[in-house]
């Protein structure tokens, strides 16, 4: 009997345990002193044992970089700049597949003139790859004595040294002529200045018929030499072919009236637009007003041209100065713009003056 009895109670007891158990707050129990022993304690351990590190890091496939570069195969990669499959230099691809380039030493066709593989600009081929040239800015040894890309104060145009009197008029050296010899008294002195030419309105006047561009010019050279003018002297005059562009010295110094005022500083200045005179040309060769006709209720002060502002050609001549019945063409030495040599026409038949310029 006391088997089943003890049974019982262990029954009982177990039972109560689990029923006591089962009612206590964890979180009012007091703290376990462990005595200090960490190893005690029911916290997860610090410090000890194998880090947790979280879920592994996947990087991806493994990177593939392809067959290496085979230069001539025809297919650009790295590290070719190109690769035309062939071995001709000449073109844009060298053989070393990379783009041709100036100083590579091989002629690209079509793009440059010579390449021979240096940065020395006093040979035949600078580094522009052009043939060395006299403008080009380079000083080609043994050829060129200067080379500043035009004109300067001490390099003429075609690369020689400047100096008055080597028969190239230098502009940027202040020399307004340069006739390449020491005569001081024909129309450019020693220092390459030009000596002012002569302009003038004839003191007489006479009608289209002139007996062409020759007799126009005697009558020039008349006046002039009645007058005690120094030089040889042209009418400001044009027929159906010739005309101050192409028959007159284009000088480079002043253009003056007889008494040396100013006209203008050069033939350019007489023939470039837009025009503009220093002065009119209302002046005769004895230094007086110019012969004017009465156009109805006003003077004329018209003269014979038939040229053009640039000094070419117009269309109203008489007739290569020959014909009365015909139209002439007249200019206004009166303006300083460009109608002093183009502004109307008129009949042969009326009279006017010249205007006679110093070659």
């Amino acid at each position: 009997m006391l088997r089943p009895a003890r049974s019982l109670l262990r029954t009982l007891g177990f039972a109560a345990v689990v029923a006591c158990t089962a009612h206590v707050d964890v979180d009012t129990l007091p703290a376990t002193d462990t005595g200090g022993d960490p190893s005690s304690s029911t916290s997860e351990p610090t410090g000890t044992g194998a880090p947790t590190t979280g879920p592994a890091v996947t990087t991806g496939p493994a990177v593939t970089t392809g067959p290496a570069a085979v230069c001539g195969d025809a297919e650009v990669q790295a590290p070719e700049g190109c690769d035309d499959g062939n071995q001709n230099n000449n073109d844009v691809c060298l053989d070393t597949c990379q783009v041709a380039t100036c100083g590579d030493g091989f002629v690209q066709t079509g793009a440059e003139e010579c390449d021979d593989g240096n940065a020395d600009n006093t040979d035949a081929c600078p580094i522009n790859c052009a043939f060395s040239t006299c403008g080009d800015g380079f000083v080609e040894a043994g050829v060129e004595e200067c080379d500043d890309a035009g004109e300067t104060a001490t390099c003429d145009a075609d690369c020689t040294a400047a100096s008055c009197g080597d028969g190239l008029t230098n502009v940027a050296a202040g020399e307004t002529c340069d006739d390449g010899n020491a005569v001081a008294d024909d129309g450019c002195d020693n220092a390459c200045v030009a000596a002012p030419r002569l302009v003038f309105v004839t003191s007489e006047s006479f009608t289209g018929v002139l007996g062409g561009l020759a007799g126009a010019d005697a009558r020039c050279q008349s006046a002039a030499d009645s007058a005690g003018l120094p030089g040889t002297y042209m009418a400001w005059l044009s027929d159906e072919t010739d005309s101050p562009a192409t028959r007159m010295t284009r000088s480079k110094g002043p253009y003056v009236l007889p008494d040396g005022t100013p006209v203008a500083n050069s033939w350019d200045q007489l023939t470039t637009q837009p025009i503009a005179l220093l002065h009119a040309i209302s002046m005769t060769e004895v230094q007086g007003a110019p012969p004017a006709l009465v156009c109805g209720d006003k003077v004329c002060p018209y003269m014979w041209t038939n040229t053009h502002e640039n000094g070419k050609a117009g269309l109203y001549s008489c007739s290569g100065w020959t014909e009365i019945s015909l139209n002439g063409a007249l200019g206004d030495w009166s303006q300083t713009d460009s109608s002093w040599t183009a502004i109307t026409t008129t009949a042969c038949s009326n009279a006017f003056p010249l205007v006679c310029f110093q070659q």
